[in-house]
């Protein structure tokens, strides 16, 4: 089945505020709020791609692929 990842910004889940990180593995699963430093969508995306590399990406990728 793989890893899936997303940013959210909707109303889906009021009790984590207006932003939400939440990702899938096989048949584990977990969502959080978050907030973001910037206001500019490219220094969003900036930021999003940073905590994927240092927080994610480390947790979740297979210990046999390359980093």
């Amino acid at each position: 089945m793989g890893f899936h990842a997303g940013w959210h910004q909707d109303e889906d889940h009021s009790d984590l505020g207006r932003t939400h990180f939440q990702y899938s593995l096989d048949d584990e699963g977990d969502r959080w709020g978050i907030t973001f430093e910037h206001e500019t969508p490219s220094l969003i995306l900036w930021e999003i791609v940073e905590d994927l590399l240092k927080e994610v990406r480390p947790d979740y990728q297979s210990e046999n692929e390359d980093l």
